[in-house]
């Protein structure tokens, strides 16, 4: 099943109501994928419009794309935390990605919240 396509794209599919009915791990379809899968372009695509965690399973060349990264922020803005480290110091992307996400802030590297001159609250934060 990992290595067919149509069930990794099945899954990948699902709708979010009926991934939160399934439960939580069937959102990250990419960790069950095998690597082939992991680097399809449609695969990853559908994956990450529903679940932005699945940046951290696809193919590391996702993690550079920064289509694929901004598409992915914007559903979830936790996503910019598996972007490669390049992207989390570009400046103006980190400042797209906020626009799409706020909570993207977070994710950045220091060096661009301090430009920013934001400091990312910190987990506990609001508790």
């Amino acid at each position: 099943m990992r290595a067919d396509r149509t069930i990794v794209l099945a899954g990948a599919s699902i709708s979010v109501q009926v991934r939160d009915r399934v439960g939580y791990p069937f959102s990250e379809v990419l960790s069950y994928a095998l690597p082939s899968l992991q680097d399809d372009d449609e695969v990853v695509e559908i994956a990450l419009s529903r679940n932005g965690r699945n940046l951290m399973y696809a193919s590391d060349r996702f993690e550079n794309d920064k289509r694929i990264v901004l598409a992915t922020v914007k559903n979830k803005g936790l996503a910019l935390s598996y972007a490669d480290d390049e992207l989390k110091q570009d400046l103006g992307f980190v400042k797209e990605a906020i626009k799409l996400s706020p909570e993207a802030i977070r994710y950045a590297s220091k060096h661009v919240q301090a430009k920013l001159k934001v400091r990312a609250p910190s987990a506990s934060a609001g508790r």
